[in-house]
């Protein structure tokens, strides 16, 4: 009976904790359930709990980042900056250092390189100046030879052509003389028949227009050995520049009336006067009629023609040898100064440029 109850017991206890264990699995698995369930919502809080302080914190490193980062940055850039600087400094301390080396072989190069064109300029300077100095002795002896054949050239063709001027006024001071002569001898013998009672007038005269023109106008003017008349071109001459030829002027006396002379010897008269005016002008400047016309001499009337030697004119002499030579050597002084200064001038530009 016992093991009965025991047995009873057993099952009992057997059947009391199968009912346990499946109590206890069924509020085991309904707790584990509820736990789980529990799990996940707590999860799901937790999680979006931790997902929004992950975001705020998130935020917070984010912008802490963003602070940490912009002073990191400022940072950065200082330093940056005073590295550029120190690297700048640096860099113009070496540039200024390589400038001033440079500068330095630069000038001293270029001192050297004057020295050295200073000298060789200064030798061909030296050359060109004895070169010159040849050269201007060479055109010296040349245009000394050159000018003193031409003034001799000139003095020769100058004396000849004097020559030939003197030659040609004796010639004509003789043809002169013989023609006075001639009228000489008429003139006395028209006297010497006036002395016999002849009359000769210019009306009875058969002479053409030309002869009672000319007879009047000298008739009408008196021509004396100290003023002769140009009825041509009005200039009055004295007999003192032509005293070489005074003795060759024909003098007219002055009458009262045209019935008192020969009107062809008259007329004869008056010619010869102008073709010696003529050829007196010739010889005398314009200067020397205006000089001469305002002198007065006393006039000297005569009838009679006289007559002298002839004295040729004088003439301007060529300037002595001596005279010539000095001019020419005068005029080749100056054109070597004048091309020395400008070789000078020259070479003073060009150093100036180099």
């Amino acid at each position: 009976m016992e093991g009965a109850i025991n047995e009873h017991k057993q099952t009992l206890a057997s059947e009391c904790k199968r009912r346990l264990d499946a109590a206890l699995k069924a509020s085991q698995d309904t707790f584990e359930a509820t736990t789980n369930l529990q799990t996940e919502w707590i999860e799901r809080r937790l999680n979006a709990k931790l997902n929004a302080a992950v975001e705020r914190e998130s935020k917070n490193l984010q912008f802490a980042q963003q602070d940490n980062l912009m002073k990191q940055e400022q940072k950065l850039q200082g330093q940056a900056a005073k590295l550029a600087k120190t690297y700048a400094d640096s860099i113009e301390d070496r540039l200024h250092q390589k400038l001033d080396s440079a500068i330095l072989a630069a000038s001293l190069h270029t001192h050297t390189e004057f020295e050295e064109r200073f000298v060789g300029m200064t030798n061909k300077l030296k050359y060109d100046q004895v070169a010159l100095k040849q050269d201007l002795r060479d055109d010296i002896q040349t245009n000394a030879a050159k000018l003193e054949t031409k003034f001799q050239s000139q003095l020769r063709d100058f004396q000849a052509a004097s020559t030939t001027d003197n030659n040609n006024l004796n010639h004509q001071i003789a043809q002169i003389n013989a023609a006075t002569d001639r009228l000489n001898t008429r003139l006395s013998a028209v006297e010497n028949q006036a002395a016999e009672g002849k009359d000769f007038t210019c009306n009875n005269t058969d002479t053409d227009g030309l002869t009672k023109k000319v007879l009047n106008r000298v008739t009408s003017v008196p021509v004396t050995s100290a003023t002769i008349v140009d009825p041509v071109t009005d200039i009055t001459t004295t007999s003192y520049e032509y005293q070489h030829l005074s003795g060759r002027q024909i003098d007219v006396q002055s009458r009262g009336n045209t019935d008192s002379g020969d009107p062809a010897v008259l007329t004869a008269l008056n010619q010869i006067n102008l073709g010696i005016q003529a050829l007196l002008r010739k010889q005398l400047t314009p200067s020397t009629l205006q000089r001469t016309a305002d002198k007065t001499t006393t006039p000297v009337p005569s009838r009679r023609i006289t007559r002298r030697s002839a004295v040729p004119q004088k003439t301007n002499r060529p300037p002595k040898r001596n005279a010539l030579l000095t001019t020419a050597r005068d005029a080749a002084m100056k054109q070597i100064k004048d091309r020395a200064t400008k070789h000078e001038k020259k070479l003073r530009s060009e150093n100036g440029r180099m």
